[in-house]
C-alpha cells in the first residue's frame, strides 16, 4: 500500500517510489511506467539510478552498471520493496 512520503526511511534503504510528475528516463520504463521508480535518501535528497546496463533497472542484462546516472527525485509517495523469491 502506498503510504505518504514524510513516512519513508531515511537510511539509504531502497524502496519503491510514486513520483507525481514523471521522470524522462531514456532506458528505464520506456513509457510503461514513467510515475514509479526505486530509489533511496542519498545525502539530503531523494535519488533514483538511471542505467543502461544493468538488467534490474533496464536495458539488456549484464549484470554490471557501467553507465548510470543519478537522478534527484520528489516522490509523493514510497512502498516497501517485495521480499525477493526464495529458491
Amino acid at each position: 500500500m502506498w503510504q505518504p512520503i514524510k513516512t519513508a526511511p531515511k537510511d539509504g534503504t531502497a524502496a519503491l517510489f510514486w513520483l507525481s510528475k514523471p521522470l524522462d528516463r531514456r532506458y528505464v520504463t520506456e513509457g510503461k511506467c514513467p510515475n514509479i521508480t526505486i530509489g533511496f535518501w542519498d545525502r539530503g535528497s531523494w535519488a533514483s539510478v538511471e542505467t543502461e546496463d544493468c538488467g534490474s533497472m533496464g536495458g539488456e542484462y549484464t549484470g554490471w552498471m557501467s553507465d548510470y546516472v543519478c537522478l534527484e527525485i520528489t516522490p509523493s509517495h514510497w512502498m516497501p520493496l517485495p521480499q525477493p523469491p526464495t529458491a
